[in-house]
């Protein structure tokens, strides 16, 4: 579902993944919360209230959090979604050619 990483105030960071579970205690928890909710329109309508309610759930199941509430939870970490994606190598060339090219254009004369 989602990949997490939390970074609570004293620096701790935690990366775990949600999973069906927590998705379904989001919904039974949230008046009207659909799973469609979370896909619709590639979720720009996702709600960070909605991804701290499932992340919550999530540290909780996987024992990452002790006994704190929601409210406990959302006070004491921020929270990030993880992209995992990886690029294929033909694109990274290309980011790695465009960082080279913006270094030499610093460097050499401008010709005019």
């Amino acid at each position: 579902m989602f990949k997490f990483k939390v970074i609570g105030d004293d620096g701790e960071e935690l990366v775990f993944q949600s999973d069906s579970r927590d998705v379904a205690n989001w919904e039974r928890v949230t008046k009207g919360a659909t799973m469609g909710q979370l896909g619709a329109d590639d979720g720009a309508n996702l709600s960070f209230t909605a991804l701290y309610v499932i992340a919550w759930f999530a540290a909780k199941r996987l024992g990452l959090i002790g006994s704190f509430t929601e409210i406990e939870f959302r006070k004491t970490y921020a929270l990030e979604l993880v992209d995992d994606e990886v690029k294929p190598d033909d694109e990274e060339g290309v980011d790695e050619a465009a960082a080279e090219l913006n270094e030499l254009e610093d460097v050499l004369p401008q010709v005019e």
